[in-house]
């Protein structure tokens, strides 16, 4: 997000409004907020985070082809600098959801398993919040 406002005001969007009725009984206005939740079944633990961030230090790594690289050196070369290229606005803030699945004595064999049920939690989640 192009400024340190914009993620502030977005997480006022999401969970309920106690902030609002808080923000009254204070006599303040609500700046930004943060939601931290906790869910489980069975033996998954799943941690949910959406909060503001600034990212204070931004590098991203633009590479150059030496004088007597090859035509596939230049290639691989073109295609690692792609990322900076699409990054035309410098990330500086932005609302930030974090996911973290865990479970406990996980059977064996299950990684494939979790990773996906990872990536549909966070399907959800990300459908859920970007439709606000």
């Amino acid at each position: 997000m192009p400024n340190a406002e914009w993620p502030l005001a977005a997480s006022l969007i999401f969970g309920d409004t106690f902030h609002v009725e808080l923000g009254k009984m204070l006599g303040m206005v609500p700046a930004h907020k943060k939601i931290d939740c906790n869910f489980s079944s069975g033996s998954m633990d799943l941690h949910v985070l959406l909060h503001p961030v600034t990212f204070e230090k931004v590098w991203i790594n633009r590479y150059t082809a030496n004088f007597k690289a090859s035509s596939a050196q230049k290639q691989r070369i073109d295609r690692q600098n792609k990322f900076a290229d699409r990054v035309s606005v410098p990330l500086s803030h932005a609302l930030m959801l974090e996911l973290d699945l865990m479970e406990d004595e996980p059977p064996q064999g299950s990684m494939d398993m979790h990773f996906n049920e990872l990536k549909r939690q966070t399907e959800l989640l990300r459908n859920e919040f970007t439709s606000k």
